[in-house]
């Protein structure tokens, strides 16, 4: 049995509405048959059973407990050293085990940790390392919301935060150049960035500085064309504009604000902006994705249901691509 385990951080238990959860189901959708064990469910395994250990979409390297070590913590912790006894086959996903050990250890609070503990963490090191997505041959790469285009075998590059302009900025055959080799086989290709210049920066630009952006996007996408062959390139629209009742969490925020421009303006330019992308992708002779029509209400905004809950500027899981199908 495969299962994937979060020690530090419980998986939401709502899966289907909260953006964090869908990298964790990311995974579970590649890994096939496989068990997310949410809130404080512990397995119950086998040293023949497989146990993927989970960081957090966002792990950096530190931990963040806003309520220290909580009772619940030592609950898991204690699991965690009980069925590792069993000796099952770990693989950390994303990224190198950390050393979860020495992270709580070095906490001033200590909060009732006893080396039992710990006992399971430390067995945890040196577990077989899962870095990244398997080498799929469909590659979705884009800002955090491409994690919405998520489908089987799909290999997904996330770069959180980053505009499409600071995409185009940096280069966007450098951060493919970041995951894969040139020239390496690719079935589908889709590109997936612009929410976040809709949302907070090209109300603030002329119309010919978005008219030069969606050039460059153009020129570069010609470059990925060139080098690694795609049989499908695809680009995604941004996604419609919610109505500005939608409280949304300060991480969000740019400069104070939850999005610069009303409505109407935001909804103008991303207008403007899919045009201009629908009309590139007919020229080369690439896909254009947009999002069904089940996303918009009757007044032409975003539906909050489709959004994550509580606040969030993201889709919730169960919009995502692979369930497309069944809207």
């Amino acid at each position: 049995m495969r299962y994937i385990y979060s020690p530090i951080y419980p998986i939401s238990t709502k899966l289907d509405v909260s953006h964090r959860s869908g990298w964790v189901q990311y995974w579970a959708l590649q890994l096939g048959d496989c068990q997310i064990l949410t809130g404080h469910d512990a397995p119950s395994v086998t040293g023949k059973d497989e146990l993927y250990i989970y960081h957090g979409m966002e792990f950096n390297g530190s931990l963040n407990l806003q309520s220290g070590i909580s009772p619940a913590l030592l609950t898991r912790l204690h699991a965690l050293s009980t069925f590792m006894v069993s000796n099952p086959i770990v693989i950390s996903l994303d990224i190198r085990m950390p050393d979860y050990a020495a992270l709580l250890t070095d906490r001033a609070d200590g909060g009732g940790l006893q080396t039992k503990h710990l006992a399971g963490l430390r067995s945890l090191l040196g577990a077989p390392v899962w870095i990244r997505p398997p080498d799929f041959k469909d590659i979705v790469i884009g800002d955090s919301h491409a994690l919405a285009m998520n489908r089987p075998e799909t290999a997904i590059l996330r770069h959180d935060k980053l505009t499409l302009h600071g995409a185009l900025k940096r280069g966007l055959k450098n951060l493919m150049l970041e995951r894969l080799k040139p020239k390496t086989k690719i079935r589908t290709l889709t590109v997936y960035f612009g929410n976040i210049d809709v949302r907070h920066h090209l109300c603030r630009y002329s119309g010919e500085q978005n008219y030069e952006l969606v050039a460059e996007y153009e020129n570069q996408l010609k470059d990925l064309a060139a080098l690694w062959k795609p049989k499908f390139l695809e680009v995604v629209s941004p996604l419609p504009i919610e109505h500005e009742s939608r409280k949304l969490p300060k991480t969000g925020y740019y400069q104070g604000t939850p999005f610069y421009g009303t409505w109407c303006d935001r909804q103008a330019v991303k207008q403007i902006l899919a045009g201009h992308l629908l009309a590139v992708c007919e020229k080369n002779g690439w896909s254009f994705v947009a999002h069904p029509d089940q996303f918009i209400n009757d007044r032409g905004e975003l539906r909050f249901e489709v959004m994550e809950k509580p606040q969030s500027v993201h889709i919730r899981p169960s919009y995502y691509r692979s369930e497309w199908g069944r809207l």
